[in-house]
């Protein structure tokens, strides 16, 4: 769910997921958004 407020959110994480839904992975995406979240806390 987190993953999902933060490709709504303009900043870093927005970006990334543009970049990699353009070469054509969404659903892939928000996954590698949740790990990049998940790492960022620890």
């Amino acid at each position: 769910m987190s993953a999902l407020v933060s490709v709504r959110e303009p900043g870093e994480l927005r970006q990334y997921f543009e970049r990699k839904r353009a070469e054509g992975k969404p659903i892939l995406v928000v996954n590698a958004v949740r790990q990049a979240r998940a790492s960022r806390v620890r």
